[in-house]
């Protein structure tokens, strides 16, 4: 989920996330339901969300392919996005980003049903960094 809010700056989803789509299409198999193939239109909620279908899928046969998924969307996102990031100069949008990305910390860290497990398996410290690199 990028910061920046991808309907206003579009920009920044030709910029940054559009080189995703072919990876997405690969794996549009792991959707609930089939996909939005405007990319635009799909930026109004998230336009490269992959979600495995647990009901449809109790033997976890496709775990597998989701596993690849995330692989690949990870290796997009730290040689893509991270490495080519460009620093935010306007201060109204840092300001912005940086209150979204404080909300998003706050609502996982509250809601999200996996924190005790990751806090559990890597200490308070540990799963704080990598949310850190997530959010």
């Amino acid at each position: 989920m990028p910061l920046t809010d991808i309907v206003v700056n579009d920009w920044y989803r030709e910029k940054y996330l559009d080189g995703i789509e072919p990876t997405y299409k690969q794996y549009t198999d792991l959707l609930d339901a089939p996909p939005n193939p405007i990319n635009w239109f799909r930026s109004f909620t998230s336009p490269y969300v992959i979600a495995d279908k647990p009901d449809a899928d109790p033997a976890r046969t496709m775990v597998k392919r989701a596993q690849d998924c995330l692989v690949a969307y990870l290796k997009y996102w730290m040689e893509e996005i991270v490495a080519k990031a460009e620093p935010i100069t306007d201060p109204e949008h840092k300001k912005y980003v940086t209150m979204k990305k404080a909300k998003i910390r706050d609502i996982l860290r509250r809601r999200d049903p996996g924190g005790p497990p990751l806090v559990a398996l890597m200490g308070k410290e540990l799963a704080w960094k990598a949310l850190s690199l997530l959010f």
